[in-house]
């Protein structure tokens, strides 16, 4: 771990807690939207104990930031598709999985330093102003200001 090179049971043991944390991922991705996502529930859906899936998810801040953080991010996709700008912020809040629009808002203001409105608005001015791309400069702009976004 941390650049050393791992073999004999410790390489086995490393090698699963890999697996078990990206197995954690990507259910973690695939029920996002739903709310009553729990770390009870993504535990038994990727078969490792509570106190397991806490330890994996200890370096990305627990596993409840990583959560936050993923739904914040999977709005601020949301917010820069124009297919999407017929929904208000609160549909979208409530369609990633957040409890409520203002938690929401609060989270993705926590990771993205703007609010979702504000967000929305200034990918929409950027669009007018005949800037290509989906997100354009704006949208790269902030994932280079929060790089571990």
């Amino acid at each position: 771990m941390h650049g050393k090179i791992v073999d004999g049971p410790n390489a086995i043991i490393l090698a699963d807690l890999v697996a078990a944390l990206a197995r954690a991922k990507l259910v973690i991705g695939a029920h996002l939207s739903e709310r009553q996502l729990s770390p009870e529930w993504i535990a038994a859906k990727t078969n490792v104990s509570r106190t397991r899936l806490y330890e994996l998810f200890k370096p990305e801040g627990g596993i409840s930031r990583y959560l936050q953080k993923a739904r914040a991010t999977k709005l601020r996709q949301l917010l820069a598709q124009a297919e999407m700008s017929r929904f208000s912020v609160e549909a979208l809040c409530l369609g990633v999985g957040f409890a409520s629009e203002s938690h929401g808002i609060r989270r993705f203001s926590q990771f993205c330093s703007v609010s979702p409105g504000l967000y929305r608005r200034q990918l929409g001015d950027v669009a007018a102003s005949g800037h290509t791309g989906p997100a354009s400069q704006f949208d790269s702009w902030m994932r280079a200001l929060n790089i571990e976004f």
